[in-house]
């Protein structure tokens, strides 16, 4: 990823309808109604009771402010009833300087609203503008038609397949275009 990062791990962002914060340990009942719902942990094991989800907030929390700058797992509120309505992160898939991965879960009750779209967006610009990331991927499972749906809809473009989890998963990906500056002269070639 870009040396140029600037954000501690991770921000505060905000869309039209939420805020994206990073996980506190007394987020429990929002993490575990994410992790515990059968329907979003569905490759899994949902979890199974408030202390499993507590143990394993902390070490997400722990993970994140490890984590690379900028870079981490955020609380999705939604702004209007305070209500934790999802996950989101950021991270280094293979290395500090290779792609970031952004990925996202949203409680099932909400599904169908727009939320996973508007997080998705929100983490690729952060990527893209905030922390200089030249190169944003998402692994979306081969069965999972709402989530190709979501990363096609912000740009991204399927570029082959891997297994991840011991799951088969489609890649998709999005590189960012150097910039030109309109006030700097283009370098030509005269004849």
């Amino acid at each position: 990823m870009n040396e140029g990062r600037t954000c501690s791990t991770p921000s505060v962002l905000d869309t039209d309808r939420l805020t994206l914060r990073p996980w506190s340990v007394d987020d429990v009942a929002g993490f575990h109604r994410i992790w515990g719902d059968p329907q979003v942990l569905w490759w899994g094991t949902p979890h199974t009771d408030l202390e499993e989800s507590a143990r394993l907030l902390e070490e997400r929390v722990a993970h994140s402010e490890a984590s690379a700058p900028g870079l981490g797992s955020w609380a999705v509120i939604e702004r209007r009833s305070g209500e934790v309505v999802g996950n989101a992160f950021l991270r280094s898939l293979e290395s500090d300087d290779g792609p970031a991965e952004l990925g996202y879960h949203v409680v099932s009750s909400r599904w169908g609203e727009g939320i996973a779209t508007e997080v998705a967006r929100c983490l690729l610009t952060y990527a893209s503008l905030a922390l200089g990331v030249e190169e944003v991927i998402a692994l979306v499972h081969v069965d999972n038609v709402p989530s190709r749906r979501v990363v096609e809809k912000i740009g991204l473009v399927r570029d082959g397949e891997m297994v991840h989890g011991g799951l088969a998963h489609d890649v998709y990906r999005h590189v960012n275009e150097p910039m030109h500056d309109p006030w700097e002269p283009e370098e030509r070639d005269w004849p």
